[in-house]
């Protein structure tokens, strides 16, 4: 039987894709968990008493604690191999969303919504480092743009199946779901992603990391995180916001959603191909903005549908 193993030169130039899907699929159900209320939100806020509002705040809440919880919780368990830290995280995601669709009320829902936020904020920072120990560094591009489209997906595939599964039986259902979905991805991880030792970088490249002016980093860190607070707080409420625009589409608001998706990754692969990624950025963000502005349209089907789908575009490409 021939045999299928690499020889040194070709793993330098082919990507160990087997893995990077794995760790795709995993940002795929980590965005699907963190966006589901979005999708559910109505039926959610009914099972658990309480106002639209309010429920809302559960996108929110998640959003803070992976911002808080992911450095403090990669400082704390760096000594731990990194594969093992994805698959504690995809088993803490898959209780977060059981614990949550189990939920008797906002309190409990809320909980478990603030613990599976943390593993997420975990499975962030080791998962994209994961990344870098996996391939050479002139392939990390190409590499993370495999992982992260897995993000991508879980607004074009995920929230909208969240939806579907929601409307045919109801929003726990749909949770225990995604509960499954994590655990799968936890078995796939497990399977095809190889453990890599922790590699400190050489001395030269830390102190030039030290030296490094922050200015830049800082400026475009807040650019950012300005922009995913108007989009995420808007995104929450998409489907209250899109129902006359759903009204127009065959099968409603899972169309929509899919649509808002498809847009969404039809502005990553413009931006991919962005020869200024700095001019690219400027012109994102700006079409972000108008996009969020021209929501004022959204209770007006038609120029509500234009705008939403213009918002996934820009939004994707930012």
């Amino acid at each position: 039987m021939p045999s299928t193993t690499l020889a040194p030169a070709q793993r330098e130039t082919r990507l160990p894709l087997p893995a990077l899907v794995a760790l795709g699929a995993a940002t795929l159900v980590m965005v699907t968990a963190e966006m589901l209320p979005t999708a559910v939100l109505v039926p959610m806020s009914a099972g658990l008493g309480v106002d639209e509002s309010l429920t809302g705040q559960l996108v929110a809440s998640w959003a803070l604690t992976v911002v808080v919880a992911s450095l403090p919780l990669t400082r704390l368990t760096r000594a731990v191999d990194r594969r093992t830290l994805i698959l504690v995280g995809l088993v803490g995601l898959a209780a977060s969303s059981l614990a949550t669709g189990l939920a008797p009320s906002f309190g409990v829902a809320l909980t478990a919504r603030l613990f599976g936020a943390a593993a997420v904020g975990l499975l962030w920072a080791t998962a994209n480092a994961h990344v870098a120990d996996l391939v050479p560094e002139r392939l990390l591009g190409r590499a993370v743009s495999v992982v992260l489209m897995g993000a991508t997906l879980g607004l074009v595939v995920g929230t909208p199946v969240v939806r579907v599964v929601a409307d045919a039986t109801s929003w726990r259902v749909a949770l225990g779901l995604v509960a499954v979905a994590a655990l799968a991805v936890a078995l796939a991880v497990r399977t095809l992603v190889p453990r890599r030792p922790r590699v400190a970088p050489p001395r030269a490249t830390a102190a030039r990391a030290g030296v490094e002016p922050l200015v830049p980093t800082l400026l475009l860190t807040a650019l950012v995180g300005l922009l995913l607070v108007g989009f995420y707080g808007t995104y929450t409420f998409i489907t209250r916001l899109g129902e006359p625009a759903a009204a127009l589409l065959p099968g409603g608001m899972g169309t929509l959603l899919l649509g808002f998706g498809l847009a969404s990754a039809a502005g990553v692969a413009l931006a991919g191909r962005a020869a200024r990624p700095g001019a690219a950025l400027v012109v994102a963000s700006g079409a972000t903005a108008v996009g969020l502005l021209g929501l004022v349209t959204a209770s007006h089907g038609v120029l509500g549908l234009v705008t939403l789908v213009g918002l996934g575009v820009a939004t994707g490409a930012l």
